[in-house]
């Protein structure tokens, strides 16, 4: 640049870092840094074209060896090696001439991880905003139509989460803006018009990441504004103060669910069986008949079957006997467990013949000395006498102290005066 009285300078000499000579709205010093024009060497106008790199040598026309000294990369496979030799050219051309490849080689990888910094995380926001987008339950792509279809309670989970994730991103990319602005503007000269020499190619890149970025952000406002609109719709469907089930609960219900369902089936499936082989089917008259070799065959988890069955069918007296009379092996086995698992919280009041409770009752009462008949031990059901303090075994009376059984035994009359009121002291 001519200084004001009409001499073309260039570099200046005192500073050594100044290109060429830059006129200041106000004074004479330099633009730039500030050195007077007469520190800056008069330079010939088409020596000042190539020291700003308007007319330079192109890359491709370098040798290899000279390109390989530059930064290039001759087998490049990983995503950083292609980036590398794609901005290297216009780098080179940018920063033309180059007196010092080992310095501009320095000057150049600096750059180029900057920028592959910068491409890897634009390139990571628009992923996750894709996802976003998209349709996996996960997702609230469906939530950006105008017209979305509520599923369940979850659409609020699902809603608020991306718009959280979307918060997230909208804040980082414009962290990422302004830090790529500030740079671009540290590529300026002070009067902040023109670029500072070997800058272009760097201002090129900020400008395309700076463009990217804003596209970005704008899609993910748009969709941000989208997202708030449909979580309001969601909350006013479902009440926001309403308490919701978290999603592991939500899965454990519906697996009990599934699972007392499959129970259900494999259960109706088995007592089909047992019917067909045990009774030769059901008519409307009812059972008519038993097979006992089948009975006598059963195993147990079709004892365990059987005894629900029983509970259920409408059958006689006899043909009950029977069947009990027969059951033998595995088939007896899992129709006792059945037995004790149906009456084990039962406390008597079923008042069946076959209780558990009973025969822990009656099992007790000749622990305790009592007599008993067939698991009959009330002093009306079977004319025994009741049990007197001389034949009461105190070491098991005082073991069994306020269990169900003893308090049942004392409620049915089994034992003397004596002996009750010995238990209402206790």
């Amino acid at each position: 640049m001519k200084d004001k009285r009409g001499v073309q300078r260039g570099r200046c000499l005192k500073c050594l870092e100044c290109e060429y000579y830059d006129l200041p709205p106000q004074g004479n010093d330099c633009g730039y840094c500030g050195c007077p024009p007469v520190q800056h060497l008069q330079t010939p106008v088409t020596q000042l074209v190539q020291s700003s790199g308007l007319e330079g040598q192109k890359f491709d026309q370098l040798s290899e060896k000279r390109k390989l000294a530059l930064g290039w990369l001759p087998y490049p496979k990983a995503a950083k090696s292609r980036f590398n030799n794609e901005i290297l050219p216009a780098f080179y051309e940018a920063s033309y001439p180059v007196p010092d490849d080992k310095r501009f080689k320095t000057d150049f990888i600096m750059e180029r991880n900057r920028a592959f910094e910068i491409k890897e995380k634009i390139e990571k926001h628009e992923s996750k905003l894709s996802f976003i987008r998209g349709d996996n339950p996960a997702a609230g792509g469906r939530f950006l139509k105008a017209q979305f279809s509520i599923k369940s309670k979850h659409d609020l989970v699902t809603c608020e989460t991306n718009l959280e994730k979307l918060n997230i991103i909208l804040a980082a990319l414009n962290k990422e803006k302004q830090m790529v602005q500030e740079d671009d503007n540290s590529l300026f000269r002070s009067d902040g018009l023109r670029l500072k020499t070997g800058q272009v190619s760097k201002h090129d890149y900020n400008s395309k990441a700076l463009g990217k970025i804003s596209s970005l952000i704008s899609c993910a406002e748009s969709d941000r504004g989208r997202l708030e609109a449909a979580l309001q719709r969601l909350k006013t469907f479902f009440s926001s103060e309403e308490n919701h089930l978290s999603r592991a609960k939500r899965m454990k219900k519906e697996a009990k669910r599934k699972n007392e369902k499959r129970k259900a089936l494999r259960r109706e499936r088995q007592e089909a069986i047992l019917i067909e082989a045990v009774f030769g089917g059901v008519s409307d008259a009812g059972v008519q008949q038993v097979y006992v070799g089948a009975v006598a065959a059963l195993n147990y988890q079709q004892g365990t079957h059987l005894y629900t069955l029983l509970k259920r069918l409408q059958i006689t007296a006899e043909a009950h006997d029977q069947i009990l009379t027969n059951l033998s092996g595995p088939g007896k086995q899992g129709y006792r467990a059945a037995h004790l698992n149906y009456h084990v919280a039962c406390r008597g009041e079923c008042e069946s013949e076959d209780c558990a409770f009973y025969e822990r009752a009656a099992q007790l009462f000749r622990s305790l000395g009592g007599q008993t008949h067939h698991n009959l031990y009330a002093p009306a059901a079977t004319g025994l006498p009741q049990l007197n303090m001389a034949e009461l075994d105190m070491e098991v009376f005082q073991q069994a102290e306020s269990s169900p059984e003893l308090i049942h035994l004392l409620s049915v009359g089994c034992f003397a005066e004596e002996v009750e009121g010995l238990m209402k002291t206790l």
